[in-house]
């Protein structure tokens, strides 16, 4: 657990929310019998339950702009939250050779370690945002004239005995989706950050290309096996990216599709609402939101970018002073790494800061659209 070692938290908090099985379970048939138990009754008790009633109030209110708006928000959070449950659950397996992957890897500059600190120092910040919101959604109802729970039930009054019950019920199901939902997000943002990292060791591994002059009428092999190890890495980076674009592609296009719906109904609520605290809460919303999509663009983009450095990192080397065998091979690894690696969801964008820039053009287009048709 060197260099995955951040993820450490995020897996015992899915583990809990029965999305992620222990590992030390796998050669145990009980203990695999338990969890699974354990997971189909933590899903539908804490996911099923919200999901079926506010999709059930968000088909009670279309026709009014603000109800439809206040209903739709915590349902179209949920909706790409059990496609990325779907995908954790399903492609466990693939992920963890990912992570092994990672494990094996020699970090002779600590490159890794430096990337590995870099997102869990994010994770914390992103983590702290999204508790933050959970709890002032469960808190806002408090601050209404007339007590509600913080989602709606259906058939349930505030002089109910069963109202206390399900408003413990609701806080916990919040504060627990809003953790899992961060660990999600983490998770395949960081192995992203963690395949950049690889491309930027590959890079130092490159410049370092013909340095030593004493070995050029010597052991003239030594930079050609370099140049060979640097190839292989290479294709063992592309084939990382292309198994982490397709296990997380179907996730991360919901995620993007329903992002930019609730960038502009938040960014509405904040505009219409009269109570300062419901404003404060979809504040910290939005931040969340924006945080999220910020935490896959700035990944992706590092990848891209890094992906890009590769063919200079071999040109800046100092091919010259090696054998005519190991610039043909050097000549190879440029040719390839000018095809650029991008994650790219459902095979229609690429995550990049311009499609985060996108993504906030198309949400404030529909924000206008949203107030005009709310203000006549």
């Amino acid at each position: 657990m060197k260099y995955v070692g951040c993820f450490r938290i995020h897996f015992t908090i899915l583990g809990i929310a029965g999305i992620w099985m222990p590992r030390s379970f796998e050669n145990n048939v009980r203990l695999k019998f338990y969890y699974s138990v354990y997971r189909i009754f933590f899903l539908t008790l804490f996911l099923v339950g919200i999901v079926y009633t506010q999709f059930r109030f968000f088909i009670l209110v279309i026709g009014d702009i603000e109800k439809t708006v206040d209903s739709s928000v915590l349902f179209f959070t949920i909706l790409p939250h059990i496609i990325k449950i779907y995908t954790l659950i399903s492609c466990r397996e693939r992920i963890i050779r990912l992570l092994d992957i990672i494990e094996r890897i020699p970090d002779k500059n600590n490159i890794l370690q430096m990337f590995s600190k870099n997102v869990a120092l994010i994770s914390s910040a992103y983590f702290c945002t999204c508790i933050g919101t959970a709890i002032l959604w469960c808190v806002y109802p408090f601050m209404k004239p007339v007590l509600t729970l913080p989602f709606y039930y259906p058939y349930i009054s505030q002089e109910s005995f069963l109202f206390p019950v399900l408003y413990v019920y609701q806080t916990f199901g919040i504060i627990i989706s809003a953790l899992t939902i961060a660990s999600e997000d983490f998770l395949a943002g960081g192995l992203m950050a963690l395949a950049a990292a690889q491309l930027e060791l590959l890079c130092c591994d490159l410049s370092t290309i013909g340095e030593n002059k004493e070995n050029i009428n010597g052991n003239i092999d030594q930079y050609y096996e370099k140049i060979v190890t640097c190839i292989k890495f290479h294709a063992k980076i592309i084939s990382f990216v292309k198994e982490l674009s397709t296990i997380y592609g179907l996730s991360v296009f919901g995620q993007f599709l329903f992002s930019g719906i609730l960038l502009c109904e938040s960014a509405f609520i904040i505009i219409t609402s009269d109570v300062f605290t419901e404003s404060v809460t979809m504040f910290l919303y939005l931040l969340c939101l924006l945080g999220q999509l910020l935490l896959y663009c700035f990944c992706g983009n590092m990848i891209k970018t890094n992906s890009d450095k590769v063919a200079a990192a071999a040109y800046s080397s100092r091919w010259e002073m090696t054998s005519l065998p190991t610039q043909k091979a050097l000549l190879f690894l440029i040719m390839r790494s000018q095809m650029t690696l991008t994650v790219t969801p459902g095979g229609i964008f690429d995550l990049s800061l311009v499609t985060f820039s996108a993504v906030l053009k198309s949400s404030y287009s529909f924000l206008a659209v949203l107030n005009q048709k709310h203000n006549s």
